[in-house]
C-alpha cells in the first residue's frame, strides 16, 4: 500500500533543502557568477573579486560595477576611506568625493572618553567615561578602583 504520509514528509524535506540552497546562493548559474572577497580595505582592482557592490545595467546585457573614483583612485561602493573611517564611497551620493559615514563606530585612540562614533566626517562623538563611578586609567586602558 502507498504511504502518503511518508511521501509528504519527503517532499517537505526536499523543498526545505532547495529553499536553503537558493537562499545561500548555491543554485545553478552561468559563467558570469561573481566570487566574493571580504577585504574591504583594498582599493578597487579590475582583476580582484568584489563584495558589497551594487551594479548598473548599461543595456549591454552585462552589469557594470558601481564605484567611486576619488583623486584618481577607484574604490568599491560602500568601501571606507583608508585614511579616515568616517568617510565612505557612496555612489548614491557622489562618485567623485568621499561621503560622511555618520553614526558609525570609530576609534580616536582614547580609552577614557568611551565608545566613539563618526559625526561630520570626524571621530568626534564619545559615549563618556566607561568606568564611572570608578576611575579611568588612560595609560592602562582600564578601569581602576579609587585609592
Amino acid at each position: 500500500m502507498y504511504d502518503t504520509r511518508r511521501n509528504n514528509k519527503l517532499i517537505i524535506i526536499i523543498a526545505i533543502v532547495l529553499i536553503a540552497l537558493f537562499a545561500l546562493g548555491l543554485t545553478c548559474g552561468d559563467d558570469r557568477d561573481v566570487i566574493v572577497n571580504s577585504n574591504d580595505d583594498m582599493p578597487f582592482d579590475d582583476d580582484a573579486d568584489f563584495d558589497d557592490d551594487t551594479f548598473t545595467d548599461d543595456d549591454s546585457g552585462y552589469a557594470e560595477l558601481e564605484k567611486c573614483v576619488i583623486d584618481g583612485v577607484p574604490y568599491r561602493n560602500l568601501q571606507k576611506n583608508p585614511d579616515n573611517p568616517c568617510y565612505i564611497c557612496d555612489v548614491k551620493k557622489s562618485v567623485s568625493e568621499w561621503t560622511e559615514y555618520n553614526a558609525k563606530p570609530c576609534d580616536d585612540g582614547l580609552f577614557c572618553n568611551g565608545r566613539d562614533l563618526c559625526y561630520g566626517g570626524v571621530c568626534d562623538l564619545h559615549e563618556g567615561d566607561p568606568c564611572a563611578p570608578r576611575q579611568c586609567d588612560e595609560e592602562a586602558d582600564a578601569c581602576v578602583d579609587s585609592r
